[in-house]
């Protein structure tokens, strides 16, 4: 899974023509198959509509997006200082 965590985000620049089949095989994916039947599941798109709806509840146009106790940061995340305020904050 990590492996094609990692093969997609390198890929993020072409996310639109992507061949996820392709990068699947690539990573390793034991079962074509199942993989398949997972992508195209109801339960799949119910989970990234969930996962859209909770990112523009939060403003997040974007990966990578950084939300701590729903503060958001953009450009790639909070830095050290950020990360120290928060924690003195709460």
């Amino acid at each position: 899974m990590a492996e094609f965590i990692t093969l997609v985000y390198e890929a993020q620049h072409s996310l639109a023509t992507l061949d996820v089949d392709s990068v699947a095989h690539l990573a390793g994916v034991a079962s074509m198959t199942d993989f398949k039947a997972c992508r195209s599941s109801d339960d799949a798109a119910r989970a990234i509509e969930s996962d859209i709806a909770l990112a523009k509840k939060f403003g997040s146009g974007g990966t990578p997006s950084v939300i701590v106790n729903g503060e958001r940061f953009g450009g790639g995340g909070p830095s050290f200082d950020d990360v120290r305020a928060l924690l003195e904050k709460h």
